[in-house]
């Protein structure tokens, strides 16, 4: 079975940037029939804010409540517990069709922004401050 071949590119006048790459990617499935999907390019969560969810966020969060609560709960738990609330988004079900929450790691940066800043309000308001990540290398990676 081939390996699909995703390209970025951007489009000007109608004219994809790196038209060679692209031409060159069809010279792999030559002579079979093949699928085309055209979409908008999407930047997935970068691993910087991924280290600070982890590193900082979750970690806070998890001292915070066994300080104020006695009550000791993992990283794991305290993330699933987010995921399951959508804060990282929603995808459609490939079974059911329902919209479902997307992990951390399906999020977009734009996403993922947004659940940070929901997730430092949230616990602000409890208390907790969650300090904010070095926004250049939080959303780019190097």
């Amino acid at each position: 079975m081939m390996q699909p071949i995703k390209i970025f590119t951007g489009v000007t006048n109608g004219t994809p940037h790196d038209k060679e790459t692209i031409d060159n990617a069809y010279k792999h499935f030559e002579g079979i029939g093949i699928d085309v999907t055209i979409e908008k390019h999407k930047t997935k969560r970068t691993n910087p804010q991924n280290n600070w969810l982890w590193g900082v966020a979750w970690t806070l969060i998890a001292e915070f409540i066994y300080k104020t609560r006695g009550k000791k709960f993992s990283l794991q738990e305290i993330h699933d517990h987010y995921k399951s609330k959508g804060y990282f988004g929603f995808k459609t079900s490939p079974i059911t069709n329902d919209d479902i929450p997307k992990g951390s790691s399906e999020a977009t940066t734009f996403e993922f922004s947004q659940a940070k800043d929901r997730i430092q309000k949230e616990w602000a308001q409890k208390g907790l401050i969650i300090s904010d990540p070095n926004q250049t290398e939080f959303l780019e990676e190097k």
